[in-house]
């Protein structure tokens, strides 16, 4: 399987490798070699099973850079949606990487201090302990500082999951309440410490609203609609004008998904055959729809697949055709967001 047959399942692929590794360093190797309150006993097992806390190290660093490769390809995935927010989502990621890095050397000073070197044997094995234990300390608070980031970038990505057309929207939501509630949990660790377990305890559900997106990805995969699928959609047809604007009639199609007044692409049909042709095709549309009929002239200048608007509200980008009268290029408004004016 490749990127290109399923970009969905391979970000989740990714996403779910660099989760193990990260769960590996950040749950398994603490909850077996540290012993919260007791310096000497924490010391005692890193001193032990050496091996497993330097492999701890080792995974954070695999992690967080494979994490890199998780955002390339979830910014492959979701550019089209929208590649500002994309690359904001990107940059976040990055931002947060050399946080992790740099938070390394604590513990990598941690076991300088257990193991004691030569230049340490000024120091007392208690006072070795104890400043080993204040770097594993300082590790856990440079974790806090980067959960700031693991919240931050999940809301770009909620966004970007809530608007596509191929990720169900409740991922979007769940991914927001995630990235709430990584921030409020990173700022509460510094700000009221002693409410930290607690505040932890009640975020569990949200956080799993990031596992539940790669489980998605995973299991169901996902690949982004191209151009041709979507402008091959049932749509709706332009008929006719009415006092020098054009007018709209639509046929509750709706690209999107919800309320049938939103994400409409109106496509304006071929009418530049005979008369009599052109007279056959619009006998076809129901009469309920035939209050307008095209003006001859303009029957000859409208193309397809070009949309037709009419009292709708776009992006800046489309809203200069708009009020210029134009019919807009549909390379350029299934691009764009529009809803119809009733």
């Amino acid at each position: 399987m490749t990127s290109k047959k399923n970009p969905g399942r391979f970000a989740g692929l990714l996403y779910l490798l660099t989760s193990i590794v990260r769960f590996f360093t950040m749950g398994y190797v603490p909850g077996k070699l540290i012993v919260h309150g007791n310096a000497a006993a924490t010391a005692n097992n890193i001193s032990v099973q050496e091996t497993l806390f330097r492999l701890g190290i080792v995974g954070q660093l695999i992690g967080m850079a494979g994490f890199i490769f998780v955002a390339v390809a979830l910014y492959d995935l979701l550019k089209g949606v929208n590649q500002r927010q994309a690359w904001l989502m990107v940059l976040l990621i990055v931002v947060s990487i050399p946080v992790a890095f740099l938070n390394e050397l604590n513990s990598v000073a941690a076991i300088v201090l257990v193991r004691g070197a030569d230049f340490l044997s000024m120091l007392e094995k208690p006072q070795r302990e104890a400043l080993a234990m204040l770097f594993l300390k300082l590790h856990g608070q440079g974790l806090v500082v980067a959960e700031i980031f693991w919240g931050l970038w999940l809301f770009p990505l909620a966004t970007l999951v809530y608007r596509s057309r191929f990720l169900p929207r409740f991922l979007g939501v769940w991914l927001t309440l995630a990235g709430f509630g990584w921030v409020i949990l990173s700022l509460t660790s510094v700000l009221l410490p002693q409410y930290q377990d607690k505040v932890n305890s009640y975020s569990q559900p949200a956080f799993f609203g990031e596992t539940a997106f790669m489980l998605w990805l995973v299991i169901k995969g996902a690949k982004p609609l191209s151009p041709d699928a979507a402008a091959s959609s049932p749509v709706t047809r332009c008929i006719g004008q009415s006092r020098g604007r054009s007018r709209v009639r639509v046929c509750g199609h709706n690209l999107r998904g919800g309320s049938t007044d939103r994400r409409r692409i109106i496509l304006g049909d071929r009418l530049d055959r005979s008369p009599s042709d052109a007279g056959k095709r619009r006998s076809s549309v129901p009469e309920m729809w035939q209050e307008d009929p095209i003006p001859r002239e303009r029957e000859k200048r409208l193309p397809a697949p070009q949309i037709c608007v009419s009292r709708m509200r776009f992006p800046l980008n489309l809203q200069s055709y708009v009020n210029q009268g134009l019919v807009v290029p549909a390379s350029l408004a299934l691009t764009g967001t529009s809803n119809l004016a009733t």
